[in-house]
């Protein structure tokens, strides 16, 4: 679905389209093409509406190249392209991980699973940041279990209690 044209400016990290659809919503994901890179994936991040209408504030994910990694762009879009909404397919094909990695859960209004690369979080750093409420412990408890269920070893200091349940098994089917 045609959601709306490349308007205003546009560069290799962001772009504006006026949306001439009433699909277009904060936080949809779009398919933009680009003539050297092909179908290139999006999200609105801001919806503005004036006198002369709507206009979406985006940022750019990236294309997938041939060796299957996701990459930017290096030159902007034109101006007056068509903004598409972003197909779960296309999505799937250039966020998804190669290989197993932890689920997390789906995305959000799509059937589509989001998985973590364990290698990479059990190997470096991690830092879960957010406000209050918006789930910080919940996911982590989700990445605890992942880890567990491909029995890596761990030691969770918990002074809080939060994770106090798992030791219990649960009746859920996953």
């Amino acid at each position: 679905m045609i959601l709306g044209k490349i308007v205003g400016k546009a560069s290799t990290l962001q772009f504006e389209f006026s949306v001439t659809s009433s699909a277009g919503r904060k936080l949809q994901f779009l398919q933009v093409y680009h003539p050297e890179y092909g179908p290139v994936l999006g999200q609105i991040m801001e919806l503005e509406r004036t006198e002369e209408g709507m206009t979406a504030h985006c940022n750019i994910i990236g294309y997938k190249d041939e060796d299957g990694r996701v990459k930017s762009i290096r030159t902007p879009f034109a101006i007056g392209v068509e903004v598409l909404e972003a197909e779960d397919q296309f999505i799937k094909d250039v966020i998804t991980l190669q290989g197993e990695g932890g689920f997390l859960g789906k995305l959000e209004g799509k059937d589509i699973p989001v998985f973590v690369d364990l290698q990479k979080i059990l190997t470096k750093h991690l830092c879960v940041l957010a406000k209050s409420g918006a789930g910080k412990s919940y996911a982590v408890g989700g990445l605890l279990e992942e880890i567990m269920e491909k029995r890596v070893p761990l030691l969770v200091i918990d002074p809080h209690g939060e994770y106090a349940s798992m030791k219990w098994p649960t009746d859920e089917d996953h």
